[in-house]
């Protein structure tokens, strides 16, 4: 893992270009990448995030940051694709 890339462990596997997998590696979002997080408009604890609005961030960060096609990133199951929210919502968190 280079930078500050994340690896998402998946509860289930997904076909990511045709071959099966249970990890994402998700790139630190850039400025350019600034749309996936656009509609968030968290209160300071992030209790006004919709899970709407946390599952619409879970596909652009899939898409955008771990590189998934749309129907791969379709295939994740709600649990993994709010790891994924998570995970890129972790960047802006320090640690």
């Amino acid at each position: 893992m280079t930078g500050k890339n994340k690896t998402i462990e998946l509860k289930k596997s997904i076909s990511v270009s045709g071959e099966e997998t249970s990890r994402l590696e998700m790139q630190e979002p850039k400025l350019k990448d600034r749309e996936i997080f656009a509609h968030l408009k968290p209160g300071i604890d992030g209790s006004q995030v919709s899970t709407g609005d946390m599952l619409d961030l879970s596909y652009k960060a899939a898409c955008k940051l771990c590189n998934l096609t749309p129907p791969e990133a379709d295939s994740l199951g709600m649990e993994d694709a709010l790891k994924v929210a998570e995970a890129a919502m972790g960047f802006f968190v320090e640690t």
